[in-house]
């Protein structure tokens, strides 16, 4: 999980230098005391991650504290529900947001069956069509835990885990069990502590809106759900009822009623611990190289890897970069010389870096061209007009106008990323400041995403068979 390079080696050689320690005090009867430098908070800071923990902290939120280093940057999953509505129809629609949280029947595995399958063809049409979004996906899947986890919420893996939930539901096997799961974990996710609410409007709306989002908490936190017709005061009896049904032990009410000082109205269970307890899982980033088979003639090529944010800090140069790249270098090496649809790159801000080309012809050409990208760094020039028009691009793509909804998504993807007015204005800052040199000095940060070596195709079935050297595993898409 810690992958390669100087960092990862540096935190390899910390973990066994403490354990060391550990054991030997243990031999000498001695307690080890292991101190660790604090964090810098403040515009000495080069990198972003510290300012997260500080946050979560000023909110009053948990924060986790790891057993053991593993490198990686901390991300937080989330489960969204979002409505868009008229002011005059708020209201209802705050009800049916209510209803979806708290009174969907989850004992019906024939209805289950149907929305996953129809969830399942659409993921199927769609993978195959956007072989980009898919390759780039998987490939960073292979690196770390984040993208692995996003990859089962929303790829490949998370369309495999479908198609065998699907088959095993045709023949009503475990069905009783995933309907407990499902029930489990509404438990868990739908309550008052884990909920976070934004919202976009007028502001002679909020407060209307304020006071029927507190309704809607107060719901939640009291289990005033919709019963069911065949309710049964008898909690072991009434099996058609959801999850707010007053007859049954609710996690929500009692965990929040405790909270607040009321004496809950039943047994107490938290019930976020215990699905974390029975179905607690992480998974660990393994590099496969895919080759992932169509029955088109076209490939679908990426190349993906990392950088040590903590040694390569993110900088606004790598927007100005994206652009030059995808306008110039491989514009030209892949679509107009090599004849693809299209390529595109991507430098994230927890260091992974992905490039692609789009309904391409060639599978080994494209990735030569993705490994002299470093050389064409370290080379380039351009004049002060050639690089304006590359500053512009970049500018543009992050000041677009935006819908008062679109707004909204910016601004909240920002409150949970944790960045500030400041950090935007900085990165727009080093993308004005942007200059030949500081293009030539991201060939560095090229080589270590590159020296990862993790390849996705999907592609034509010949075509990658006839560079099957390139992958450990050749196979059909889906």
């Amino acid at each position: 999980a810690l992958g390669t390079g100087p960092a990862a080696e540096y935190i390899w050689n910390k973990v066994l230098l403490e354990r060391e320690l550990k054991e030997e005090c243990a031999k000498r009867g001695i307690e080890p005391v292991i101190l660790r430098p604090a964090f810098i908070y403040g515009p000495y800071n080069y990198a972003p991650r510290e300012s997260w923990y500080i946050r979560e902290i000023v909110l009053g939120n948990a924060v986790p504290v790891p057993a053991d280093a593993d490198g990686q940057f901390p991300f937080r999953l989330t489960f969204e529900v979002s409505v868009r509505t008229l002011h005059r129809n708020l209201r209802p629609a705050l009800r049916l947001l209510r209803e979806i949280l708290l009174s969907t029947n989850y004992n019906m595995p024939t209805r289950i069956l149907e929305v996953l399958e129809e969830e399942r063809a659409g993921m199927r049409a769609g993978m195959a069509s956007a072989g980009h979004a898919t390759a780039a996906q998987r490939a960073m899947s292979y690196l770390s835990r984040s993208a692995a986890l996003m990859d089962l919420i929303s790829g490949l893996g998370a369309y495999e885990m479908l198609d065998r939930t699907c088959a095993n539901l045709e023949n009503m096997e475990g069905a009783v069990e995933l309907c407990s799961l499902l029930q489990e974990m509404a438990v868990a996710i739908f309550n008052v502590d884990n909920m976070t609410f934004d919202c976009t409007a007028c502001p002679e709306d909020i407060q209307e809106i304020l006071a029927g989002v507190q309704d809607l908490a107060t719901s939640i936190m009291n289990g005033n759900g919709v019963v069911h017709p065949d309710h049964s005061p008898d909690p072991e009896m009434c099996k058609a009822c959801t999850l707010a049904c007053p007859s049954r032990p609710d996690a929500a009410r009692a965990l929040f009623a405790t909270r607040v000082g009321r004496p809950p109205q039943a047994a107490a269970f938290t019930g976020l611990e215990t699905v974390e307890k029975k179905h607690s899982f992480l998974p660990e980033p393994v590099k496969k190289n895919e080759g992932l088979t169509t029955a088109g003639q076209v490939q679908f090529v990426c190349r993906a890897g990392r950088f040590d944010t903590a040694v390569r800090p993110v900088t606004g140069a790598f927007r100005v970069l994206r652009v030059l790249l995808g306008y110039d270098y491989l514009w030209n090496r892949v679509r107009v010389e090599g004849g693809a649809y299209g390529c595109m790159s991507s430098f994230l801000r927890d260091g992974l870096a992905y490039m692609v080309s789009y309904r391409d012809p060639h599978l080994r050409q494209t990735i030569d061209t993705f490994e002299a990208t470093p050389a064409f760094l370290r080379s380039f020039e351009a004049d002060e007009r050639t690089m304006t028009k590359y500053i512009i691009g970049a500018v543009s793509a992050m000041d677009q106008p935006m819908t008062p909804f679109v707004y909204g998504r910016y601004s909240l993807n920002a409150y949970l990323m944790g960045l500030t007015d400041a950090d935007l204005q900085r990165e727009r800052d080093e993308v004005l400041d942007a200059g030949v040199e500081e293009i030539r000095a991201l060939a560095d940060y090229l080589d270590d995403v590159l020296a990862d070596q993790c390849l996705c195709v999907v592609g034509s079935d010949a075509k990658l068979r006839e560079n099957s050297a390139l992958f450990g595993e050749i196979r059909k898409l889906v």
